[in-house]
Order: C-alpha cells, then sequence, then structure tokens
C-alpha cells in the first residue's frame, strides 16, 4: 500500500492522514519494506535549501547588471516566459498553502521582473 503521487506533495501526506510520510519501496526485499522514511520537517528541510539555491541564483545577473549598466545580453523571452513560470508556481504554492513554495516564487519573480526592468531601463538610456 505506497501512496500516490498526489500524497507525495507535503501539504497533501497531512490531508491524507499520513503525516507527510513519503514511503518508498526497498529495492532488497521486493518492494515490501521501506527503504527510507522521509518525515515531513525534512522534506520541508530539503524544500527550504532548493528554495534558497535557485531563487539566490538570480541575484549574480541583479549585481552584474546594476554595476555594469547593461544587461542587453538578457534574453527577454527567456525571461518572459520564466516570469510566466514562476508566477504559476507561486499560484500552485498558494493553492499547497505552501510556505516555502510562496515565499521561493514571489522572492524570484520580483528578482525576475527587476531583471527585465533593469535591461529595457539601460537600453534605453543607452540610446
Amino acid at each position: 500500500d505506497y501512496p500516490s503521487p498526489p500524497e507525495r506533495i507535503c501539504r497533501a501526506g497531512e490531508r491524507h492522514g499520513r503525516a507527510g510520510v513519503v514511503r518508498q519501496p526497498d529495492a532488497h526485499s521486493g518492494g515490501g519494506g521501506l527503504k527510507k522514511e522521509l518525515s515531513y520537517m525534512e522534506w520541508k528541510i530539503v524544500g527550504v535549501i532548493a528554495a534558497v539555491c535557485t531563487t539566490s541564483g538570480f541575484i549574480p545577473q541583479i549585481i552584474r547588471g546594476i554595476r555594469t549598466k547593461r544587461l542587453d545580453d538578457v534574453s527577454p523571452v527567456m525571461y518572459t516566459l520564466l516570469i510566466f513560470g514562476i508566477s504559476l508556481w507561486l499560484f500552485y504554492g498558494v493553492y499547497l498553502e505552501d510556505k516555502i513554495i510562496i515565499v521561493a516564487n514571489a522572492v524570484a519573480l520580483v528578482f525576475n521582473v527587476f531583471i527585465l526592468v533593469l535591461r529595457y531601463k539601460y537600453m534605453k538610456q543607452r540610446k
């Protein structure tokens, strides 16, 4: 009796009475045992680390852009698609009521919009 994929979502584990525990089959016992049990808190820690890494990845681009006053090599199409995707993640986090997803994507959204605004500002100043 393994949890279905929706039950593997942190909040969904609570809703289905499994207290957020993800059970994985043990490869050595033919799928009958537990290979590893990760608690709700352990998954939250993984989520925080992932959120910090992916969100802070935009900071070097912002710093470089402010220092050089040049962001013309930044693709506006890529950042527009990224902003759209991050917005969807933000809505998804709100739906799940997951603070980690909400905060990480809200901050990432601000960073990415800021990069695009800086790009257009600096390009306009040089014309």
